[in-house]
C-alpha cells in the first residue's frame, strides 16, 4: 500500500510539476520583441512604464495563484516547502517577463534602424512592407548586422542603466534580461514577415 500510494503521489506531483512547467515556458515565451500575435498599437497601449507597475498587474491578473498552492498543499499534492519554491520561481519570471516590457520597446527597432542608416522610420517601414529584413535594409546603406543590433540595443541598455539607479531591479537581473532580448533582436532583423504595425508603426502613419 505504502508503494501504492508512493506512486500516486509521484504521478500528482508529476502532475502539478507539467502544469506549472508548461506556465512557465508560456511565462518565458513572451516576447520582449515584435510580437507576430500582438499588434504594436494594443503593445503601446498594454506597455508598463515601470518594474513595479508591470508586477502589479500581474498580480491582478493571477489571482487565484496563493489559492491553488494552498489547495495543493491542503490535499498533500505538494509540501509548503515546494509551494514556496513554485511561488518563487513564478515570481522570479515574472519579473524577468516585466523587465524586458519595460526595458524593450514596440518601434525600438524601427528607430533603430532609420537612424543608424541615416534614413527616416518610414522608408525603413516601407522596405518592412515590401518584404525586406532590416538586417538587409541595414547593410544595403553599409551598416552590418552587429552594429546595427548594438543600435537597437542602445536603448534597452540605457533604460537599464536607469532601473538599476532607480534601486527597481539589480544590475544581474538586467544582465539576464538584456541578453534574451539581444538574442531575439539578432533572430527578428533577419526575418522578412513582419508587418509594419507590430514594429511600432502608429495606426495611418505613412509608410514607403
Amino acid at each position: 500500500m505504502k508503494k501504492i500510494a508512493g506512486r500516486l503521489r509521484s504521478g500528482r506531483l508529476l502532475t502539478v510539476a507539467a502544469l506549472f512547467g508548461i506556465a512557465l515556458i508560456a511565462l518565458v515565451a513572451v516576447p520582449f520583441v515584435a510580437s507576430a500575435d500582438e499588434p504594436a498599437n494594443r503593445g503601446q497601449r498594454n506597455q508598463p512604464t515601470s518594474v513595479s507597475q508591470c508586477l502589479e498587474r500581474v498580480a491582478r491578473e493571477d489571482p487565484l495563484r496563493d489559492e491553488f498552492l494552498d489547495e495543493l498543499v491542503n490535499d498533500a499534492v505538494i509540501s509548503a516547502e515546494q509551494a514556496a519554491e513554485i511561488d518563487a520561481r513564478l515570481d522570479e519570471k515574472h519579473l524577468g517577463v516585466c523587465i524586458g516590457r519595460v526595458l524593450y520597446r514596440p518601434g525600438n527597432a524601427v528607430t533603430a534602424t532609420a537612424e543608424a542608416t541615416g534614413t527616416e522610420k518610414r522608408e525603413v517601414l516601407g522596405a518592412i512592407v515590401a518584404g525586406e529584413s532590416l538586417s538587409e535594409y541595414a547593410n544595403s546603406r553599409g551598416v552590418d548586422d552587429a552594429a546595427l543590433v548594438d543600435a537597437i540595443m542602445a536603448a534597452p541598455e540605457a533604460k537599464a542603466a536607469e532601473l538599476v539607479a532607480a534601486g527597481e531591479v539589480t544590475q544581474t537581473e538586467v544582465d539576464a534580461v538584456l541578453a534574451r532580448i539581444e538574442s531575439r533582436v539578432t533572430e527578428m532583423i533577419q526575418k522578412t514577415d513582419i508587418s509594419p504595425r507590430r514594429m511600432g508603426a502608429e495606426e495611418g502613419q505613412p509608410v514607403g
